[in-house]
């Protein structure tokens, strides 16, 4: 049973199951059906409350990541090696750190052939 409270914008999810429920046993929640699976564990210690065990059920979301691929076999590489033959590769890479180098190698090639 679902309670809907005006006073706190939340709804309070009643416990169906278990040893010995209550009117003070609610569950809040902002979102209805997210709480399921409620029984009542054994009191810690020598406490009159007893442990309250619940599934509280989240969504996870599809992370959507997007990959190129290439199709090698379609690929102008006499056009793209005509494009990289023009390029000074001692001025581009002569000063720079090799993972600079790779970077920017790598930056040429992909813009080559994804011009062509």
């Amino acid at each position: 049973m679902w309670v809907d409270s005006e006073a706190c914008g939340r709804t309070a999810k009643l416990p169906v199951t278990g040893q010995c429920s209550s009117t003070h046993d609610y569950v809040f929640s902002d979102e209805e059906n997210v709480v399921n699976g409620i029984s009542y564990l054994a009191p810690l210690s020598k406490s009159d409350h007893v442990c309250i065990s619940m599934n509280y059920i989240i969504e996870q979301l599809e992370s959507q990541t997007y990959q190129t691929v290439y199709d090698y076999w379609r690929g102008d590489y006499k056009a793209i090696n005509e494009e990289l033959r023009w390029l000074d590769w001692d001025e581009l890479l002569g000063n720079k750190r090799v993972d600079e180098a790779w970077m920017l190698f790598q930056s040429k090639i992909t813009y080559e052939s994804n011009s062509q």
